[in-house]
């Protein structure tokens, strides 16, 4: 009986293995089967991730603004026209010498990347303009020049032109590559006079340019107007003061007309 038992016990054993087997290729064959269900998978990415990158990507690459378009725009984001005419007006009514809307941009192209104003906890006393290292810088209006080179006490500009257009107003350029004037030349309006370079203290190739009549800084903007900014780009981080500012700068004009 022994032997018929063991046989008995083996026989068993071998049948529970060829059912445990077919459970098994048949839980593989299901899980083969939902795998081909999936969509294709490229070099490992989702399409979909991949499609999500692409429009983050164009986001991201979305060209500057042209800031002739911003000021003729009517919606208040765009209403930069309006801002700068104001503060025009209100620098004239303190300084009837000014003469604004009546410069020329000191770039063919570029684009607007720092305002003028507080930045950082700093005040920046001009507005940046990025442009290539090597570009033409033209004179705002005509003028003598006062200093062309580096200033020991203005270190910080770098190569630096300060041109006086009477009056007492005078324009700075500064982080200039190279100065192409000399101090006591006469210049004219658009007459190229340096050229734009990243000296001083600075990260990158852009033009700083100040206004001033004296120790008093103006903003830039308001001697420029709207047919000279065909050409300009502006930057976002270069619109954000100034939407920061707009709604208490208009608060200050009706309160300054009641």
């Amino acid at each position: 009986m022994y032997p018929k038992i063991l046989t008995g016990g083996r026989m068993k054993v071998k049948f529970r293995l060829v059912i445990y087997f077919c459970a098994l290729l048949s839980v593989s064959c299901s899980s083969l089967s939902a795998v081909d269900k999936k969509p294709p998978v490229s070099c490992g990415l989702d399409p979909q991730f991949l499609a999500a990158s692409s429009q983050r990507s164009d986001k991201l690459n979305k060209p500057q603004a042209r800031l002739a378009g911003l000021v003729s725009e009517s919606c208040e984001e765009g209403a930069l026209a309006g801002f700068f005419n104001s503060q025009a007006r209100l620098a004239t009514k303190s300084n009837c010498n000014l003469p604004t809307r009546e410069f020329k941009f000191p770039l063919h192209s570029g684009t607007l990347s720092s305002p003028f104003g507080h930045r950082g906890g700093r005040y920046h006393a001009g507005v940046d303009i990025s442009a290539n290292k090597g570009d033409p810088v033209v004179a705002c209006a005509d003028g003598i020049v006062i200093d062309a080179g580096r200033q020991k006490d203005r270190r910080g500009l770098g190569v630096l032109i300060t041109i006086n257009h009477g009056k007492g107003i005078a324009t700075d350029y500064g982080h200039l590559s190279q100065a192409l004037v000399r101090p006591g030349q006469r210049v004219r309006q658009g007459e190229r006079i340096g050229l734009v370079g990243s000296t001083g203290r600075t990260t990158c190739a852009h033009l700083h340019l100040q206004v001033r009549n004296g120790n008093q800084f103006y903003d830039p903007m308001i001697f420029f107007n709207q047919s000279q900014l065909s050409g300009v780009e502006i930057a976002e981080n270069f619109l954000r003061p100034v939407r920061e500012r707009l709604p208490r700068f208009r608060h200050r004009v009706a309160q300054a007309r009641n």
